[in-house]
C-alpha cells in the first residue's frame, strides 16, 4: 500500500503531541514494509537535514492564510504528479485544504486524522474579536477538508464525538483508533536513583513530572494551586513540569505568587533522550488538562515506562485510565479535584498499578505493532470503496450513454 501523508511541524522543531505522533506513525508504518511518504513543515535548515528520506519538508515562504493555502496546493500536486497513491492521509486541515477537490486529488481516497478541533482549541486559547474571525475562517477550512474526506481515524471516542457534533461528519465514517508509544525508547529504567542523579532531580523528594504545553486548556496552573494545597500534607512533593509556551512567565508569577518555589520546577524543554528518563525518575505523572484532550499521549508515554498517571477525566484521558485503574482518575479537572484525586495517590500508592502492571496494559493495547493494523484497515476499505463507486458511477454513465444513443437512433 502506498500513503502520502500531510501533517503540521516536526517534533525536533515543534515538540508537541501532535507532532511526536506523526513521526512515530511514519516510523511504524516503514518498519510495517508499507510504502508512506510525507510532507511536514519545517522551516529550519538544520531540522530539514535530520528528515527521514521518506519525508519531504515545506518551508513556507509568508504565513498569510491564502499564501498558505497556496504554497500546499503546489506541493501536494508535486508531490502527487506522475504518482499513484493508494491513499492520501493529512492529519491538519490547514495544510491540506488547499488541495482538496483540485484535479489530481479527486480519484484518490482520502482518510483524514484527526487530532482535534483547530477552530474550537483556538478560541479556547486566544480571545477578543479578532478571535470571532478567526474562529469562523479555521472552522470554515476545516469544514472544507472533511466535506472530501471519505474516512476519518480518531485516537478515542471523545473526539469521534466532537467531529460529529461539531463538524456534522456522518459517524459511520469515524474510526477510533488509539495512539501508539514506542516502547523500545519508552520503557522502565534500570535504577530509579541512578536516573534521578543524571537528570539532577533529588533523591529525598516525591516527585510528579507532567508534561503538557504551557498553554491554557493543559490545566497547570490549577495544578500549580493544587500543589500548594498538597505541599502541607506531603512536604516532600516536587511537581516537574517539562514543556514551553507562551504561559511560562505567567505559570512561573503564579509559582511566586504562592510560595511554592521549592516544590514547582519548571525543566523546560528537554531532549528526546532525556524524557524517557523524566518518567522513570517521577513517582506519578500527572495530566491536569482542562479541555480537548484526543488522547493524551503523555499518558500512554508513562505507562509504558512503568510510572502511574493521575489525570483529569477530559477526552482521551479518561478512556485510557478507565482501561487500567479508574481510580487515576480525578473526579474533575478543577483545583478540589485534582487535590482530591492526587491526594488519593499520594496517600495510597500501594494500592496504583504496580510498574509491571502499567507496562503490560500499553504492551496489550498501545503498540505501533497493534495500531498499525487496525489502520490499514481503514485504508484498504477507503480505498476498495472509493473504487467501487467510481465503478457504479462508471456503469451508470453507461447505461445513460445507450439509453441517449437507442433515442437518437429512434429519431
Amino acid at each position: 500500500m502506498r500513503v502520502l501523508s500531510t501533517g503540521m511541524e516536526w517534533f525536533s522543531e515543534s515538540p508537541g503531541g501532535l507532532p511526536r505522533y506523526f513521526a512515530d506513525y511514519l516510523e511504524a508504518w516503514q518498519r510495517s514494509g508499507e510504502d508512506v511518504q510525507a510532507l511536514i513543515q519545517v522551516q529550519n535548515p538544520r531540522v530539514r537535514e535530520e528528515l527521514p528520506s521518506y519525508v519531504q519538508g515545506v518551508t513556507l515562504e509568508r504565513n498569510h492564510l491564502w499564501s498558505v493555502r497556496w504554497q500546499w496546493r503546489e506541493r501536494l500536486e508535486l508531490a502527487v504528479s506522475g504518482q499513484t497513491y493508494d491513499v492520501w492521509n493529512p492529519h491538519f486541515s490547514y495544510y491540506a485544504w488547499g488541495a482538496v477537490n483540485r484535479p489530481l486529488f479527486c480519484e484518490i481516497p482520502m482518510v483524514t486524522h484527526f487530532h482535534g478541533p483547530w477552530a474550537y482549541e483556538s478560541k479556547v486559547e486566544h480571545g477578543g474579536l479578532l478571535q470571532q474571525t478567526r474562529f469562523a475562517i479555521q472552522k470554515a477550512i476545516e469544514k472544507r477538508v472533511y466535506r472530501a474526506s471519505d474516512q476519518f481515524i480518531v485516537l478515542s471516542h471523545a473526539f469521534k464525538d466532537v467531529l460529529v457534533d461539531n463538524y456534522d461528519v456522518p459517524a459511520d465514517r469515524v474510526h477510533v483508533i488509539p495512539g501508539g508509544v514506542d516502547v523500545r525508547r519508552f520503557c522502565p529504567g534500570d535504577d530509579e536513583g541512578r536516573v534521578r542523579q543524571e537528570l539532577n532531580l533529588p533523591q529525598d523528594k516525591t516527585i510528579l513530572v507532567s508534561v503538557r504545553r504551557l498553554a491554557h486548556r493543559m490545566g497547570l496552573d490549577r495544578l500549580i494551586h493544587a500543589v500548594s494545597t498538597l505541599r502541607h500534607d506531603f512536604p516532600k512533593l516536587l511537581l516537574v513540569i517539562i514543556g514551553t509556551g507562551g504561559l511560562e512567565r505567567e505559570l512561573r508569577a503564579l509559582v511566586t505568587e504562592l510560595g511554592v518555589e521549592a516544590h514547582v520546577y519548571f525543566a523546560g524543554r528537554v531532549s528526546d533522550e532525556d524524557l524517557p528518563k523524566y518518567y522513570q525518575a517521577a513517582d506519578l505523572s500527572v495530566v491536569p488538562s482542562v479541555a480537548f484532550e484526543g488522547f493524551g499521549l503523555i499518558t500512554t508515554e508513562s505507562l509504558a515506562c512503568g510510572t502511574p498517571v493521575v489525570g483529569t477525566p477530559v477526552g482521551g484521558i479518561r478512556e485510557v485510565l478507565q482501561g487500567l485503574d479508574g481510580e487515576m482518575l480525578c473526579p474533575g479537572s478543577s483545583v478540589p479535584h485534582l487535590v482530591e484525586g492526587l491526594g488519593r495517590a499520594l496517600g495510597h500508592v500501594s494500592r496504583l498499578p504496580t510498574a509491571e502492571q502499567c507496562r503490560a496494559y500499553v504492551l496489550q493495547n498501545y503498540t505501533w505493532d497493534v495500531i498499525i493494523p487496525q489502520i490499514k484497515e481503514v485504508f484498504v476499505s477507503a480505498r476498495d470503496g472509493k473504487h467501487s463507486k467510481e465503478g457504479t458511477q462508471s456503469v451508470a454513465l453507461s447505461s445513460k450513454q445507450i439509453a441517449v444513443a437507442e433515442r437518437t437512433k429512434g429519431v
